[in-house]
């Protein structure tokens, strides 16, 4: 920054300097590092929709930085749900949500995003799987999920190499009960279906 005779003057990449924080790993490394809910800006400014979406940021699992698109507690919040509560989010950040498919795409459609599942067992047991990229397409494409091989974790992979092709969600759209995207089967919520 310059200044002369009452002028300031920026340099370029000044300007171009993220202000608000586009995830939860933008509000990590500007040091919040407490588990809980913060606002961020996962819309480009120059987008029609561009607002501040409230998401739980997970600061503690695997260093921190986890923007949590689904929490689900047994019986407290039901999803089944229609196309529209899936892509505009619902339930409640502190409790049992999804955060909702327009967010989704807008947070993994620049970056090489990583998806880190985890499942917690009545035992306490936590199983995990990760996904090195992962991504969601626009409503467009009916929010079609993209998943690269998983590089590690307990799980087990149930989205990419199932040993069945039909099973297989990589670029599977995303179905509700009000909007069937699988011409092979009748679906709930979600990507591909349960047998």
């Amino acid at each position: 920054m310059e200044y002369e005779e009452g002028w300031i003057y920026y340099s370029l990449d000044k300007l171009n300097e993220k202000v608000e924080p586009e995830n939860c790993q933008d509000i990590f490394e500007r040091g919040y590092t407490t588990s809980g809910i913060y606002t961020i800006y996962p819309w480009d400014k120059s987008d029609r929709d561009f607002r501040a979406v409230d998401v739980f940021c997970d600061m503690e699992t695997l260093s921190g930085g986890w923007t949590v698109l689904q929490r689900r507690n047994r019986g407290s919040t039901s999803f089944n749900q229609t196309w529209n509560k899936y892509k505009i989010g619902f339930g409640s950040l502190n409790e049992t949500f999804w955060i909702g498919n327009d967010v989704i795409h807008q947070l993994t459609r620049h970056e090489n995003v990583t998806l880190y599942l985890a499942i917690t067992l009545v035992n306490g047991t936590t199983l995990y799987q990760m996904y090195r990229r992962f991504s969601v397409a626009d409503e467009s494409e009916k929010f079609r999920l993209f998943l690269q091989e998983p590089t590690d974790g307990t799980l087990g992979d149930s989205m990419v190499n199932t040993g069945n092709s039909a099973a297989n969600l990589h670029g599977m759209p995303f179905s509700t009960y009000d909007q069937n995207n699988d011409p092979d089967r009748v679906c709930g919520s979600s990507w591909g279906c349960a047998r």
